[in-house]
């Protein structure tokens, strides 16, 4: 509890802070402009001109452009429906047999209504934006198209299926890096039948090279399972060779064998974050009763700031030699932990 006399000197300086940032504003008399961001390049641009009125004072004067003011607003043209219309017309030949017609074209949902341009509208509010069907329904229905979210749900099941190969493409893909990052989160769906819904589980394995000195584009692959087993794993990865980082998740350890002769993942490492391997440790250490579990604590907070404070590697070095940086800092982590640990049960 401050004293009164600080009290009071505390209120003086705050009340004399206030009045100089007051002074300052009155004397200036305006706040200062924020510097507004450009929009984007790519944006199309519409330019207006609008010429200074005719007065009849400026009869037979000649006016000399000295400057002008610019000034950019941004604008939306709202999408909006149509309706496509092909005819393709038959033909006969005069004293002759047969008829004559183009071919139709080809489309995703064959002798139904929707376009291509459409569906992708559907899938991306839906899976990109997180617009249910039943509220793109309700939107929909203001511009009087009536689009049942049952509809296009089955839509939505063909364009999967026509986008499957497109899918495998890019899992092939991420699976071609030398380092892929894997990981899990559940996923609430329909239990058909039973009106309600059920926990499944979406499986994302990304690549992005680009800090690492690579041009090439970064690429995410979804999986969807009703098992968050690591089964799943093996068989989203099986042929994969190279680095795995993942978090302590335990279904992960299905891709390594004890003889470290991975067969689905056979590569020299699989990488999990460096604080979880010491955190996966110490609790070994507090199940097996060893050792006092404030001193564990206190171990294993310490190798966690080591680990932290540790300068982080140049990612535009080669590849091969922060590898090597990366498995001698580990090793050198997991000795000093291991040796901490055998003082405190000794001790």
């Amino acid at each position: 509890m401050p004293s009164g006399s600080n009290l009071h000197l505390g209120l003086h300086r705050l009340d004399w802070r206030q009045q100089v940032s007051k002074g300052r504003a009155q004397a200036d008399g305006k706040r200062a402009p924020r510097r507004r961001k450009g929009f984007a390049p790519h944006l199309e641009r519409i330019e207006t001109v609008i010429e200074p009125e005719e007065l009849a004072e400026h009869a037979g004067k000649q006016k000399v452009l000295i400057g002008e003011d610019v000034s950019e607003r941004l604008d939306m043209v709202p999408a909006k429906f149509r309706g496509i219309v092909t005819r393709r017309p038959k033909y006969a030949f005069k004293n002759a047999d047969g008829v004559i017609q183009a071919p139709a074209s080809a489309h995703i949902i064959e002798a139904g209504i929707p376009t291509e341009a459409l569906l992708a509208q559907i899938a991306v509010a839906k899976y990109a934006d997180g617009l249910p069907l039943y509220r793109q329904e309700a939107i929909y229905a203001r511009d009087k198209v009536e689009l049942d979210r049952q509809l296009m749900a089955q839509w939505m099941g063909k364009l999967g299926f026509e986008l499957e190969i497109m899918a495998d493409y890019i899992f092939s893909e991420v699976k071609k890096a030398e380092r892929v990052f894997a990981d899990e989160t559940t996923l609430q769906t329909l239990a058909p039948g039973s009106g309600s819904t059920k926990t499944a589980y979406l499986w994302a394995y990304a690549r992005d090279d680009r800090t690492f000195g690579r041009n090439g584009p970064p690429m995410v692959a979804y999986r969807f399972e009703d098992s968050r087993s690591g089964e799943c794993a093996v068989r989203h990865l099986n042929g994969y060779r190279g680095i795995l980082q993942v978090d302590g998740y335990a279904a992960y350890n299905k891709l390594a064998r004890s003889d470290r002769g991975n067969d689905c993942i056979t590569g020299w490492l699989l990488v999990t974050l460096q604080t979880q391997v010491l955190r996966a440790a110490c609790c070994r250490e507090l199940r097996s009763g060893n050792g006092d579990g404030r001193a564990d604590g206190e171990v294993l907070a310490g190798r966690e700031n080591d680990a932290r404070s540790k300068p982080r590697h140049s990612r535009c070095r080669a590849p091969a030699s922060l590898r090597g940086d990366r498995r001698r800092s580990l090793r050198s982590l997991a000795a000093d932990l291991a040796s901490d640990l055998r003082q405190i049960k000794t001790g």
